[in-house]
């Protein structure tokens, strides 16, 4: 209903569609980063150190990313670069803005710490791995390729550690370790912030989705869009099973697989206008789909591990 708000002010012209980005730098780096250090400060963070999810998030992204590359390259004759890219837009996740609205109505306030391992393995891991993709790509016809080895890993270092969500999080697990209590105040401060996250997050969403413009049919993003709604979530489901996760990290990665295409890649793809054109037309496809296949997925989940639910 939130969504449907926000996509109707905007379509009617009340509110500028383009006010929904600065309300995504709102969550980005304000609800987000407090409301994660409020987790693992106000309620029990032991759920933080749950290794099985650390290894299972990113070894489904492996799995996508990998199987996709595969099939483009080889089945659909796609340079090698291209197959890598598509195989990253059908794995990453529009996390903070997506996944954690969902989440935290099926789970409730311990969302956010899955929410922080999240932001740690795709700002570690995969983000700068895009980069270093696009990056390659650039130089692809140059000779002084360990000139941009160079720069992509300061700048994936920069990215990471000035992350508000990230900082967030060693911040937190810091207090908590050496027993720093917020004051009533600064409680109530947290609790109004976290409380703001969720419907600010999902009326910004509803505003930039009256902005997405479907393109023409192309088959390849299609089959991007349907790896990253259909098979990613299915991915999910047998590796929560190969790693016998909990309940309630089983749902939180089909839900974290399952969401569209986060649009912090257009934004990298944009600025090296590299892969740009296809990532803009697969967060509209996903974005716009994810509308009837994220239910399912929830439906799915919840015959799976009921206990998630209660």
């Amino acid at each position: 209903m939130i969504i449907a708000t926000g996509f109707f002010f905007a379509r009617k012209k009340i509110i500028d569609a383009s006010s929904g980005a600065q309300l995504m730098q709102y969550v980005f780096y304000c609800a987000a980063p407090f409301t994660v250090y409020y987790a693992l400060t106000g309620n029990n963070s032991a759920g933080f150190f749950y290794w099985p999810f650390w290894i299972a998030y990113p070894m489904c992204y492996l799995v996508i990313i990998i199987g996709s590359y595969f099939v483009f390259r080889f089945l659909r004759r796609r340079e090698a670069g291209i197959s890598l890219a598509l195989g990253f837009c059908a794995s990453l996740g529009n996390t903070v803005l997506v996944a954690y609205p969902i989440l935290i109505g099926i789970t409730g306030a311990k969302a956010a710490v899955p929410m922080a391992i999240s932001v740690i393995v795709v700002n570690i891991l995969f983000m700068p791995s895009w980069i270093l993709l696009l990056e390659f790509e650039r130089a692809r016809n140059s000779e002084d390729v360990g000139k941009y080895e160079n720069n992509v890993f300061k700048k994936a270092a920069k990215a990471t550690l000035l992350n508000p969500i990230v900082i967030a999080t060693f911040v937190g697990i810091l207090a908590r370790s050496i027993g720093i209590e917020s004051n009533q105040v600064v409680t109530k401060f947290l609790i109004y912030i976290s409380g703001s996250l969720v419907p600010v997050a999902l009326f910004a969403v509803g505003l930039s989705m009256s902005e997405l413009k479907v393109k023409s049919f192309n088959f390849d993003i299609l089959m991007v869009v349907i790896a990253k709604l259909v098979v990613a979530p299915i991915v999910a489901i047998f590796i929560s099973k190969a790693f016998a996760l909990n309940d309630f990290y089983s749902v939180t990665l089909v839900i974290f697989m399952s969401i569209p295409l986060a649009k912090s890649i257009y934004v990298v793809a944009g600025k090296y206008k590299i892969f740009d054109l296809e990532t803009a037309q697969i967060i509209s496809y996903s974005t716009a789909l994810s509308i009837f296949t994220i239910p399912v997925w929830i439906h799915i989940s919840h015959m799976l591990w009921p206990a998630a639910f209660a």
